[in-house]
């Protein structure tokens, strides 16, 4: 990435500034059968993440009580304050976007004291049934309930740089888009497969260390 054009960093939450997959681990508690099969429908990219994440919803009995309690119990990256306060100190922009649901990850942030913007699917409760929406699905591929490549394309169309983190293969859109991807896990694998130049990361402080050196 050029140096002369300002940067903006784009980071997935689940599994990248959270510690686990937060909203794989819910459904995993709170969701009933065939629960598995529907991820791995999505896994096998029969079904896109909007259609997993309805019906996965619709087999889950949990209140919104129960989600902020779940939530309340996850950690995250101790390094990602740091990479908050770097960009911070040097105006650069930096957002969350999730293929999961904003209330959770609006939960964790916010027991943490971290404030960035987020852009995520959202979810409200009726009792104990969940009811998913999906406020940026128009605006991208149509299979990702949230499309991570519109969001970075957005930044790129405003003239910054992006940098892209992630770790799996909802992040998979945010690819083409991005002008540095800092990959781990499962994104990682599937950048060196397909030849997309990355650089692999096993952390945030990995993160933070390319940062800091670019």
């Amino acid at each position: 990435m050029s140096s002369r054009v300002d940067p903006a960093i784009v980071c997935d939450f689940d599994g990248t500034v959270a510690c686990t997959d937060v909203g794989h681990a819910f459904f995993r508690t709170f969701a009933r059968p065939p629960w598995e099969d529907v991820v791995r429908e999505w896994e096998e990219g029969r079904i896109g993440s909007r259609e997993c994440l309805e019906k996965e919803s619709a087999l889950t009995l949990a209140t919104l009580e129960d989600l902020e309690d779940f939530a309340s119990r996850q950690d995250i990256d101790p390094r990602f304050h740091e990479i908050v306060e770097w960009a911070r100190n040097r105006s650069i922009p930096i957002c969350i976007v999730s293929d999961g649901f904003r209330e959770y990850i609006d939960c964790i942030l916010h027991r943490h004291g971290i404030r960035v913007p987020c852009f995520a699917n959202r979810v409200e409760f009726e009792g104990k049934r969940l009811r998913p929406s999906f406020p940026y699905y128009d605006q991208g591929c149509r299979r990702c309930a949230n499309c991570k490549g519109y969001h970075v394309g957005r930044y790129k169309t405003a003239g910054y740089g992006t940098v892209f983190i992630g770790d799996g293969l909802s992040d998979l859109c945010a690819l083409p888009h991005a002008d540095v991807i800092l990959a781990k896990g499962d994104l990682a694998d599937h950048c060196e497969r397909a030849k997309i130049p990355h650089t692999r990361i096993a952390d945030l402080g990995g993160a933070l260390e390319y940062l800091a050196g670019a």
